[in-house]
């Protein structure tokens, strides 16, 4: 991946801290078959995951995501957050 790339994640974790949307950069970075599993449910496409994740950063009152590290791996771009929610 690009430092492009590195930026656009940038870029998504910020739209989503400001407005709880995903926004037009996730599409880009995520693969339209992700499989994706979790302790609430989980997700076999891009449309899933997205419907997800806002779905989640609105039940809990918003979200807020912190990268602490990014990684380039090549064809993929490792994160890791600490993530966090209002409660409603």
């Amino acid at each position: 991946m690009s430092q492009e790339n590195v930026e656009r994640v940038s870029r998504l974790v910020e739209h989503i801290n400001t407005t709880g949307k995903l926004g037009p950069d996730f599409d880009p970075l995520v693969h339209p078959e992700i499989e994706f599993k979790d302790e609430i449910g989980a997700c076999s496409t891009r449309e899933e995951l997205r419907d997800f994740l806002e779905g989640f950063a609105q039940a809990i009152g918003g979200l807020h995501v912190e990268i602490e590290e990014t990684r380039d791996l090549g064809d993929v771009i490792m994160l890791v957050v600490q993530q966090s929610g209002h409660g409603v």
